[in-house]
C-alpha cells in the first residue's frame, strides 16, 4: 500500500519529502513543549466500539491540567463514559459517574505526558483516566521515522499530512501499532485534524480548537467545584442513611428521621441522643437547596438535583447521587447505660470518620487539624454551609470529653479518648444484655414485605430456570433483609433440587456479624488519604491476601535458613516489618524477605534498636502506610492449642533477641485500613499456610481462633 502511494507521487512528479516531514514534526513537538497553554478540543470517533466523543484539553505552565469528554452518540453502553478531571498544581480530582480515585502524580509528570499526546494526537478518549487515576491501560513506547503524506487543505489553511507508525506496549509482553496520519498547519505550528487504525479499530479527531499560548483563566483548572462539593457533601449524609440502617433496622421515612428519634420505632431500638446526622441539622447543597432524601423500592440515595432544577440528563447536567447501602433488617438494641454510651460514642467517631472524607473528597487532601472541618483554612475556595461539623467545635463523646482527631500524612484516625480503655467486646456482655440485644435483633419486616419475599422464594424453586433467575434477582434487591427468610427456606425444603439452588445462590449474601456484634468495635476510625473505587476495593482485597502468603513464604525462608544467623530454626513473630529490616551482622543488609511497602503497612512495628540492636525501623526505608487499603498485624496469641501459646518466645538463640520467635507456629492478620472504603474482609494465617476470612467489622484480630470459632466463624479462603 505504501509502494502505491510513493508511486503515484512520483507519478505525479511530487516526490516524498520525508525528512522536511520529520522536521516539521520535530518543529510541532518542541512548540506544543514550551507553549505556555495549550487548548486541544476535538470530536473522536471511533468504529469499536461505534461512538463518538466531545474531548477537551488545557493545559497550563508545567503542573496545571484540566480534562472533559463526554459521550455524544453511539454504542450505548459508553453513555456512562463522561468525566472531568482537574488539576491546580497541587491536587488532582476526576468528576463522574462511576467512582474515580485521583492518584498523587506529579502535576509536571501528567502535564509532560499531555503535551507529547496532543502533539502526536494519541490521546484517546480513555487517557485523562490513565494520567489521573495512575492505571496505566497502555504506555505509548515509540514513535517511527515521519514520512510525507503530502499536501491538504483544512478551512481554507494550506496544510501538511504526517505520517507515521505509534508503537504502544500493554505490559508482559504485549504490544500494539498504530498508524497516525497528522494534518498540521505548517504556519502556525497546530493540529488541524487526525486519523489512525490499529488492528482492532479506526478513528478520527476532528479539532474545533487547537491553540497555543492563549489566556487561560487559573479557574479553568481549580480543583474545587460546586459537583464536587455536592458529591461530597451527599456521600456524607449517605453515610448517616447507612448508621441508620445498621441501628434501626430500616431506611429513614424522610430527614427528620436522622435529626430526631421517630415515632414509629419500638421502644427496645437504639437512638442516639444527638441523631445521626453531623450537628442535629439536615444541610443545603452549594446552591442553597436543601439535599433530598429518596426512598424507593427498600433502596435509600441523597440527592442534589441538577442545576436546572429538574431530574435526569447526563455529565455536568446529571443529578448528583449517592446510594446508600441497604438497610439489613437487624435492629441494635441498648438494654445497658454502658451500652448506649457505648453505641453512642460509635455513631460519633463514624460519623466523624464521615466528615473527614467529606473534606478529603472535596478537597483532595487530608485535614491537617481538627478545626479544618468547622473553619475555612487558606486556599479553600467553597465550603459547606455550618462547615463539616457544625456547631464550631470538636462534639464531646458521652463520657464528656472532646473527640480526638489524630492526623498523619497518609490517614486521620478520629477517636474517642483513651479508645483501648474504653473498648467492649462480646465477652464483656452479661447473659441478660446479650439476651436484650438478640432480641432486639430479631428481622423487623412487615407482613406485606415477609409475604413479598416469601413469594420470591417460591419462584426461585420453580422448574423453570428463567422462573428462578428472576426470583434469585428479585431477592437479591431485598438485601440483607431477606436473608433469614433464605436460610429458613433452606433448613425447611424437603427437595433436593430446591435445598441445592437455593444453597448455590446463598453465598450471594456474604455472612456478616449481627450489627449489635459488629459495633462492639473500636472507638476508633482509620481514614486513608486517597478514596477507592469498588474496582480498587475488591483488588486490595485480593492483593491482601497475596500479601499474607508471601509473608509465609518469607517466615519459611526465615526459619529454614537462619536469616536471622540466632543459630535457631524458627520463625520470627514480633512483627511484620521484621521480615525486610532485620539486620543480622553490623553494618550488613537487611534481609529483605518481603517488599518494603508490605513492611511500610505493619500496624505495629517494633521500635528501631529492638531485638538487641538489629532491627532497624522501617522508616528509613519506606514511609509508613497501607498497602491497596489494607495493613498488617503479627498475631500475638495462638488459642487453637490448650493452654493457648502466646507466638512471641525467647527461643534462647545466639544473641540477646528477647521474645520475637516461635519455633513452629506463627501467625498474622490483614484488615482494612478503613474499613467499607478500603474492603470489608479481614484475613488471617499461620503455618498451615492457609487463608480464612471474616467481616469483623474492620477490627484487626491479634488472636488465632480455637478450632470450633474457626470453623463456625470463619471462611476458607479459595
Amino acid at each position: 500500500m505504501r509502494l502505491t502511494a510513493l508511486l503515484a507521487c512520483l507519478v505525479a512528479g511530487q516526490p516524498r519529502d520525508d525528512k522536511s516531514a520529520q522536521e516539521l514534526f520535530d518543529a510541532l513537538q518542541n512548540r506544543v513543549r514550551e507553549a505556555k497553554t495549550v487548548r486541544s478540543e476535538y470530536e473522536y470517533r471511533s468504529t469499536s466500539p461505534a461512538s463518538t466523543y466531545a474531548v477537551s484539553f488545557r493545559l497550563k505552565g508545567t503542573d496545571r491540567w484540566a480534562a472533559d469528554m463526554k459521550w455524544l452518540a453511539g454504542d450505548e453502553g459508553s453513555r456512562s463514559f463522561a468525566y472531568s478531571a482537574r488539576c491546580d498544581g497541587r491536587r488532582t480530582g476526576v468528576e463522574s459517574a462511576h467512582p474515580l480515585p485521583a492518584r498523587a502524580l506529579k502535576p509536571e509528570t501528567v502535564v509532560a505526558q499531555l503535551r507529547v499526546g496532543l502533539a502526536t494526537a494519541v490521546i484517546m478518549p480513555a487517557f485523562v483516566l490513565e494520567v489521573a487515576s495512575g492505571v496505566k491501560l497502555r504506555r505509548m513506547a515509540d514513535v517511527g521515522a515521519v514520512r510525507d503524506g503530502g499536501k491538504a487543505k483544512v478551512r481554507d489553511r494550506e496544510a501538511r499530512v504526517l505520517e507515521y507508525t505509534v508503537k504502544y506496549d500493554w505490559g508482559e509482553g504485549n504490544s500494539e501499532e498504530e498508524t497516525v496520519r497528522l494534518t498540521v498547519d505548517p504556519a502556525r505550528l497546530v493540529v488541524l485534524a487526525a486519523e489512525g487504525e490499529s488492528a482492532h479499530e479506526k478513528w478520527k479527531l476532528t479539532y474545533s480548537a487547537f491553540t497555543l499560548d492563549e489566556d487561560l483563566p487559573d479557574s479553568d483548572f481549580a480543583f474545587q467545584t460546586r459537583r464536587r462539593l455536592a458529591s461530597a457533601q451527599a456521600a456524607q449524609l449517605a453515610r448517616s442513611v447507612e448508621l441508620f440502617g445498621r441501628f434501626t433496622g430500616r431506611l429513614p421515612a424522610r430527614p427528620e428521621d436522622l435529626l430526631r428519634r421517630p415515632d414509629r420505632l419500638e421502644p427496645e431500638i437504639f437512638y442516639p441522643p444527638g441523631g445521626f446526622a453531623s450537628g442535629g441539622a439536615w444541610p443545603r447543597d452549594p446552591w442553597g437547596r436543601p439535599f433530598e432524601l429518596r426512598v424507593k423500592d427498600r433502596r435509600a440515595t441523597i440527592v442534589s438535583p441538577a442545576a436546572d432544577g429538574k431530574s435526569g440528563g447526563t455529565g455536568q447536567d446529571e443529578d448528583i447521587a449517592v446510594e446508600a447501602p441497604p438497610a439489613s433488617g437487624q435492629a441494635v438494641g441498648a438494654p445497658s447505660e454502658r451500652l448506649a454510651k457505648y453505641y453512642a460514642a460509635r455513631i460519633q467517631v463514624q460519623l466523624l470518620a464521615s466528615a473527614v472524607r467529606a473534606y478529603r473528597d472535596a478537597y483532595g487532601e487530608l485535614p491537617r487539624k481538627a478545626t479544618a472541618l468547622w473553619e475555612r483554612q487558606e486556599g479553600i475556595d467553597l465550603w459547606p454551609e455550618g462547615g463539616w461539623v457544625p456547631g464550631g467545635r470538636m462534639p464531646e463523646d458521652p463520657w464528656g470529653q472532646p473527640l480526638r482527631m489524630v492526623t498523619d500524612k497518609h490517614f486521620v484516625r478520629v477517636q474517642v479518648n483513651d479508645p483501648k480503655t474504653r473498648r467492649m467486646g462480646t465477652k464483656d456482655l452479661t447473659g441478660e444484655e446479650k439476651a436484650a440485644l438478640e432480641k432486639a435483633a430479631r428481622p423487623r419486616l412487615a407482613e406485606a414485605d415477609r409475604q413479598a419475599i416469601q413469594t420470591l422464594l417460591d419462584a426461585a424453586c420453580d422448574d423453570d430456570l428463567e422462573t428462578r433467575e428472576k426470583a434469585f434477582g428479585g431477592i437479591r434487591e431485598w438485601g440483607p433483609v431477606a436473608v433469614p427468610l433464605l436460610d429458613e427456606r433452606i433448613r425447611r425444603a424437603r427437595d433436593a433440587d430446591h435445598r441445592r439452588w437455593l444453597g448455590d445462590f446463598r453465598p450471594t449474601f456474604p455472612d456478616r456479624p449481627a450489627a449489635w456484634v459488629a459495633e462492639l468495635a473500636s472507638l476508633a476510625v482509620p481514614v486513608s488519604a486517597a478514596s477507592m473505587s469498588p474496582e480498587e476495593t475488591l483488588d486490595g482485597e485480593r492483593q491482601a491476601s497475596a500479601c499474607l502468603k508471601t509473608i509465609a513464604t518469607a517466615e519459611a525462608d526465615f526459619r529454614s535458613n537462619d536469616r536471622d544467623g540466632n543459630r535457631i530454626n524458627d520463625f520470627w513473630t514480633a512483627d511484620v516489618a521484621g521480615l525486610f529490616t532485620i539486620q543480622p551482622a553490623p553494618g550488613g543488609g537487611s534481609i529483605k524477605l518481603i517488599e518494603a511497602s508490605v513492611a511500610a503497612a505493619d500496624a505495629a512495628p517494633l521500635d528501631d534498636g529492638a531485638a538487641d540492636g538489629k532491627y532497624v525501623g522501617i522508616e528509613k526505608f519506606a514511609t509508613r502506610a497501607p498497602k491497596s487499603g489494607y495493613s498488617f498485624l503479627a498475631m500475638t496469641l495462638d488459642r487453637s492449642v490448650k493452654p493457648a501459646e502466646p507466638y512471641r518466645t525467647d527461643t534462647q538463640g545466639e544473641g540477646k533477641w528477647g521474645k520475637v520467635h516461635n519455633n513452629s507456629r506463627f501467625g498474622f492478620c490483614a484488615y482494612p485500613a478503613e474499613y467499607g472504603a478500603t474492603g470489608t474482609k479481614t484475613f488471617i494465617l499461620n503455618e498451615l499456610n492457609t487463608i480464612f476470612w471474616k467481616d469483623t467489622g474492620g477490627e484487626p484480630v491479634l488472636e488465632w481462633p480455637t478450632d470450633e470459632e474457626l470453623q463456625r466463624e470463619w471462611k476458607r479462603l479459595d
